[in-house]
């Protein structure tokens, strides 16, 4: 069975959300927001296994996307108390943990591939890859999405990338989003 990637939820709700008091600021860029969410991933910790004489991870794993704060240990995404809870801005959030999931899918696919031959140089390479995906890929997407939409207020652009992650999520394979690679 091959490594995989799933959600901890498909679609965010405003339930999912913790009713927080002002200020609440965007990781990234540092300007105030109504709502913020990011996600974490859990990837559970077995025993490597040989593959071709190489250290491989364990092939049965399911890598999984779980909707957050983007802080350590992960708490659940924040909105300002008293801040409408309409479906455009739920919607943009929405992206932001989509992003985060079809990263893993990318991610799952370079797990199954990875392979070092002991266990300290298999796990610098995961943690490499956690981190260049997780971590580079998924901030240069998010910010360029905040600043096209302007945080959800630019209609134009949040339906543009609406649209762009709409293609990439129905598309099990797809590397890029919007340009960028995943």
């Amino acid at each position: 069975m091959p490594i995989t990637a799933n959600r901890a939820k498909t679609v965010l709700s405003w339930s999912d959300f913790q009713v927080v008091k002002p200020p609440l600021y965007d990781e990234a860029d540092g300007k105030e927001v109504q709502a913020y969410t990011s996600f974490s991933w859990d990837l559970p910790a077995r025993a490597p296994q040989k593959i071709d004489g190489q250290l491989a991870l364990n092939q049965n794993i399911v890598l999984k996307i779980i909707p957050s704060d983007g802080k350590f240990p992960p708490g659940r995404p924040k909105i300002i108390r008293g801040t409408a809870q309409t479906a455009g801005l739920l919607d943009h959030e929405q992206f932001h943990y989509d992003a985060g999931f079809v990263i893993a899918r990318v991610v799952a696919r370079n797990l199954m591939g990875l392979r070092k031959p002991d266990k300290p140089a298999l796990i610098i390479a995961l943690q490499k890859l956690i981190r260049y995906h997780f971590i580079k890929r998924a901030g240069l997407i998010q910010a360029r999405y905040d600043i096209d939409s302007r945080h959800g207020i630019n209609n134009r652009y949040q339906r543009i990338w609406k649209q762009r992650m709409k293609n990439c999520l129905a598309n099990p394979n797809a590397t890029q989003l919007g340009g960028y690679w995943l």
